[in-house]
């Protein structure tokens, strides 16, 4: 696939390309390879300072691997980076919800709601 060749060649050029491994990810994403993107969302977290964006997107990634309870920890960090982010909100709902945790999962729901009101 073109676009993995020419992300893999910006990050041998530029191994300090935040935007190179969150693009990657979301591409792996997309592809279903979940480890393959958690790992590019993880060095992209390393490379940036406070943006929700990729521990959300990673969060994403956890869940169809089922590690529920790393989900929830990336939609936690989102939130706490950027409190308007509905889809951590309603993310993270969803994570809670499949831990087992109502009270937390019904409360991430309800701020999601509210959240797209605003």
């Amino acid at each position: 696939m073109q676009g993995l060749q020419d992300f893999n060649k910006a990050i041998s050029i530029r191994p300090d390309a935040a935007p190179a491994y969150l693009n990657r990810a979301l591409l792996h994403q997309l592809q279903n390879q979940h480890p393959l993107a958690i790992d590019d969302f993880a060095t992209a977290i390393g490379l940036t300072q406070n943006q929700a964006e990729p521990f959300g997107d990673r969060g994403l990634s956890y869940l169809p691997v089922g590690d529920l309870k790393a989900a929830a920890r990336d939609f936690d960090n989102a939130i706490e980076i950027e409190p308007q982010d509905i889809k951590a909100w309603a993310s993270r709902g969803f994570a809670y919800e499949r831990l087992g945790d109502k009270e937390r999962a019904t409360g991430s729901y309800g701020r999601a709601q509210h959240q797209s009101i605003l």
